[in-house]
């Protein structure tokens, strides 16, 4: 009788198990939510790697939100709106606290080079017809 009991007791810890519910937790992600930053002139050279000697792969736009990755001193990993991965210099950008580099000749604010021509300011000269005589005229000669 032992026995049946014994037999009993096993089949009911095995069914007992059966119906036991898993749950199963997931691990919490580590990863911070991403980091979004704008870009903060006209036009912003986004570039193959960090620095000027490296081609540049896309061009940003004033308020275009880039997706931050990382950092490598002052030139900061993005992904901009096309799903380009770059970099761009950071003074440009929303977030950062980097001083602006002083501008080469041929750059503009926004370290697009610029061709447009910008020609020199008018000199004054007078319109034909407005010519004034500068030169004073003789005093007169008494007469006596």
């Amino acid at each position: 009788m032992h026995v049946y009991r014994f037999a009993a007791l096993i089949l009911l810890v095995l069914l007992l198990a059966a119906c036991t519910v898993r749950t199963e937790t997931r691990p919490q992600s580590s990863s911070p939510p991403p980091r979004y930053e704008s870009v903060t002139v006209d036009s912003l050279n986004v570039r193959s790697g960090p620095g000027m000697e490296h081609g540049v792969i896309e061009v940003v736009h004033r308020h275009d939100s880039l997706e931050i990755y990382g950092r490598e001193g002052n030139w900061i990993n993005v992904r901009t709106p096309l799903n380009q991965v770059g970099w761009t210099y950071g003074a440009y950008l929303t977030g950062f606290d980097i001083p602006r580099p002083s501008q080469p000749s041929g750059a503009n604010d926004s370290g697009v080079e610029s061709e447009e021509f910008i020609p020199p300011a008018p000199e004054d000269v007078p319109a034909p017809g407005d010519e004034q005589n500068n030169e004073e005229a003789p005093a007169p000669t008494p007469t006596i």
